[in-house]
């Protein structure tokens, strides 16, 4: 169920968003400065989040699986969250003051996630070869080994050290490998704690990690939070300030200027979703039988559809204020999408028909409409689009090719239509689990919240479109609107599948009077 990388797309569709060569703090705080379009955007102030599991890989390259292996791991590791502090605090360019720091590790995941990662470490191990069998084991960093709790130990201390002797570090958070949860969960946690904070509202967050699912994350984040990723490994930095102008070109009746701006942001929540959906993650498999340009490309012309028709009554995917996912967009997105693979526009590996391909570049389309490798692109020709007419005019060729989408209300709903015959009870059971690991997904990615759940999706495949279109259907024809994944509303498809979640005993956040007090306690071992 691993995370599919999303850097190559987002480079690819988006790549206003991604700056490239960008290794360090202080390019990365450069990079999202000049990005924002905050008038009062020249705070200085930046807040480091780190995914330490990301950089274990890297500081346990070709280091031996002994005790001194375990010294020179802790030690790289050091030396690298130190250089976040010093380097962009002496920069001879604009410099920037890292006010805090907050440094987490994976602690004890959802259950089901467990079991999963501590088998596939092991079944690594099993097949380690003769010539890397002495290097440093990865099942050490599985949380409840030996080595996590010395890590936990070592970074405290570091923390502590780390406080006293930097006078700009207001706070630094050590969140360890006993404190429930995944590092990027923590992080989402601690950015939404930080940036609601009026003190930091011009401040610039950046976290450093080099995995893919930190995209979805900052799409889902508050369009006032300057927040931005550091990818060290390939040098690249994302921000999401650009997203609209690829957005804008696709949609373009939004309404009024101010209007758009909310719309675009919906639908660049929404593209976190269609992410989701298409690329798995590792707690529940991507949706089968179709792929991310079927949906992408259908949930363009349902959005455009009804904002022909009426922009103020555009009811999107998410609403992420509310917690809530909409069921009659999700319907139909999922009916357009399965013509599109029906109608082998694009099949359901997501290549893109070169007979579709070609009316794009004829009609001059925006690059960001569809995703094609690099060798289609150039036999496409697609370029970014300048004038919106010329987006009306693709809207058109699109229309024509999937559907009319100008409809009634009742023929809207009568177009998300089940499969003859229906799901059989399976069929909707499976899809009901799937629906709950998306709710608890979309619960992790947007509160940073973590739960222990034991009836976990299961199956080693996601439901096609059909089977979950189906039960979309059942579900509005029962008079559900929609689904909640946090608040007062929100309730589990399946029943009893939460449990209450795990106990455990953390030393999570560390105050800057708590860590000055553990420090002068063990200044005798610096």
């Amino acid at each position: 169920m691993g995370v599919k990388s999303l850097w190559t797309i987002m480079r690819s569709m988006f790549p206003q968003t991604v700056g490239d060569d960008v290794s360090t703090v202080q390019a990365a705080a450069n990079h999202f400065a000049t990005a924002s379009q905050e008038p009062a955007s020249n705070s200085s102030n930046v807040h480091i989040l780190v995914d330490v599991n990301g950089m274990l890989h890297r500081a346990a390259h070709r280091v031996e699986d002994n005790a001194t292996g375990s010294k020179k791991v802790l030690d790289t590791l050091a030396v690298l969250l130190d250089f976040f502090v010093k380097e962009p605090t002496t920069a001879k360019q604009k410099p920037f003051r890292v006010v805090s720091m907050f440094v987490a590790v994976d602690g004890p995941p959802p259950f089901s996630k467990l079991t999963m990662q501590r088998a596939r470490r092991m079944a690594e191990s099993k097949r380690r070869s003769a010539t890397n069998a002495s290097r440093f084991n990865p099942a050490n960093f599985t949380p409840g080994a030996m080595f996590m709790l010395t890590l936990d130990a070592a970074l405290i201390h570091h923390a502590c050290c780390a406080v006293t002797r930097t006078s700009c570090i207001k706070e630094y958070v050590y969140s360890g490998s006993r404190v429930p949860g995944e590092g990027e969960t923590k992080i989402v946690k601690q950015l939404h704690s930080l940036a609601s904070d009026p003190r930091h509202q011009h401040d610039i967050f950046i976290t450093v990690t080099g995995d893919s699912d930190a995209i979805i994350h900052l799409l889902l984040t508050g369009p006032e939070t300057r927040a931005g990723i550091l990818n060290q490994d390939q040098k690249l930095a994302f921000s999401t300030p650009k997203m609209t102008r690829h957005l804008e070109p696709l949609f373009p009746n939004l309404g009024s200027k101010t209007a758009a701006a909310a719309g675009l942001y919906r639908v660049q929540q929404d593209l976190a979703l269609l992410f989701i959906l298409s690329s798995g993650n590792d707690l529940l498999p991507s949706l089968e039988e179709t792929s991310f340009n079927a949906l992408w490309i259908a949930y363009q012309d349902v959005i455009n559809s009804t904002a022909q028709k009426d922009n103020d009554s555009i009811l999107f995917l998410l609403d992420v204020a509310a917690a809530k996912l909409n069921f009659e967009t999700f319907a139909r997105v999922l009916e357009k999408a399965q013509q599109l693979v029906l109608n082998e526009i694009v099949n359901e590996k997501g290549v893109v028909s070169e007979v579709y391909l070609n009316s794009l570049a004829g009609v001059g389309v925006h690059s960001s409409h569809v995703y094609v490798s690099a060798a289609a692109s150039k036999s496409a020709n697609l370029a970014p689009v300048t004038a919106s007419s010329e987006m009306q005019k693709n809207e058109e060729s699109q229309n024509s090719e999937i559907e009319d989408a100008d409809v009634e209300d009742s023929e809207r709903k009568s177009d998300i239509s089940s499969d003859e015959g229906g799901n059989s009870n399976a069929q909707n059971e499976t899809a009901s689990q799937y629906m709950d690991a998306l709710m608890w997904t979309l619960l992790g990615n947007t509160r940073g919240q973590i739960r222990d759940y034991r009836h976990m999706y299961m199956h080693h495949h996601g439901p096609t479109v059909s089977v979950l279109k189906a039960w979309l259907s059942a579900q509005m024809t029962g008079g559900r609107e929609g689904v909640f994944w946090d608040g007062p509303n929100a309730t589990n498809v399946v029943a009893n599948a939460l449990v209450p979640g795990l106990c455990a005993v953390s030393v999570e956040f560390l105050s800057l009077k708590g860590v000055q007090t553990f420090a002068a306690a063990h200044s005798n071992h610096e």
